[in-house]
């Protein structure tokens, strides 16, 4: 039999002939998708076709989501407005209103928030009485953010990875002559993701995988500039549904960050910079989307040659 392989791998049903049929020689020529089978024992050709017929089809395909996140709020705003006013009389001053407000935010993080912002108000002072009215705006933002996403089309049982990484540049100094001289290495800050999948006919999942989510944060010297961080995650025999996301490893980290101040009505105002530290809980997520079949009724059916001995001898040789 010559047989032209559709649409699975040449080796795999190489394999599988030598497998369910033992006194068959078989050869395969992964160039031209075909195969080569030889049966001593005709009967066995109908068992081949069905074989062959089942295993060369297109496999089902499953689109995966991975998601790593965060609950590190890397911005935040506060307004602390003030409002006071006093009645002038013959005997003495009556305060007649006061109120002090600070909508919690960026002034919970903060100790020394008088030093940094701006305070915008105005003041109005006359005989009878003396008004005073403040606003002050804070807004703060952080240097950690922990978020990657990525989304992946599997082959039943075929292993599938993307990846992608940058460079971060890490300051050193060396000494030309007298001088010390500023210079950078670089870093690989990388990202991604591993997997293999087996379908069910029930549409459930059983994935293996393999991620890393690559970062930077301050170091613990509280120095000017950000280091790579890896994190890596694996699992194997993890069942999923279609259509629902699961939590698939979670964990807090203590960190010291860096956070920066800045005012929120005037942006170019110069910025403040102090330290805090914050436990961040990071967590990773997996989406199975969707599941792709194929309708084989619709699909070219395999093509079988046979070439038999007593084939070939009825068309070479002339009747009598």
């Amino acid at each position: 039999m010559f047989y032209q392989v559709e649409f699975a791998d040449t080796a795999s049903l190489e394999k599988l002939v030598k497998e369910q049929i033992k006194d068959a020689s078989i050869s395969a020529f992964p160039s031209i998708n075909q195969l080569v089978v030889n049966l001593k024992n005709k009967s066995q050709l109908s068992y081949l076709e069905e074989l062959l017929r089942n295993a060369d089809k297109l496999p089902p395909q499953v689109l995966l989501r991975f998601s790593a996140s965060s609950d590190f709020g890397d911005k935040t705003q506060d307004y602390a407005s003030q409002l006071n006013m006093r009645i002038h009389t013959t005997s003495g001053d009556i305060g007649a209103v006061t109120s002090d407000s600070i909508l919690p935010g960026a002034s919970e993080r903060l100790r020394a928030r008088a030093n940094m912002g701006t305070t915008l108000g105005t003041e109005i002072d006359t005989s009878a009485f003396t008004l005073k009215a403040a606003l002050d705006v804070l807004e703060s933002y952080g240097y950690v953010q922990h978020l990657y996403q990525t989304d992946i089309l599997l082959s039943n049982g075929k292993k599938g990875s993307l990846g992608d990484d940058e460079k971060l540049p890490i300051p050193s100094y060396v000494l030309a002559g007298r001088d010390i001289v500023q210079t950078y290495t670089l870093e690989t800050v990388k990202s991604s993701f591993e997997g293999t999948a087996v379908i069910y006919d029930s549409g459930i999942i059983n994935l293996s995988f393999k991620a890393g989510l690559g970062s930077a944060k301050r170091p613990e010297a509280r120095v000017n500039f950000q280091v790579p961080v890896h994190d890596e995650v694996s699992s194997e025999g993890v069942y999923l549904k279609i259509g629902q996301p699961f939590l698939v490893a979670g964990k807090l980290n203590d960190l010291e960050i860096g956070i920066r101040r800045r005012d929120a009505i005037l942006p170019w105002w110069p910025t403040g910079k102090d330290y805090e530290r914050k436990v961040v809980r990071m967590w990773y997520e997996i989406t199975p989307l969707s599941v792709i079949l194929y309708d084989y009724s619709s699909l070219e059916k395999p093509s079988f040659k046979y070439k038999t001995l007593q084939s070939t001898a009825s068309v070479n040789e002339k009747p009598n």
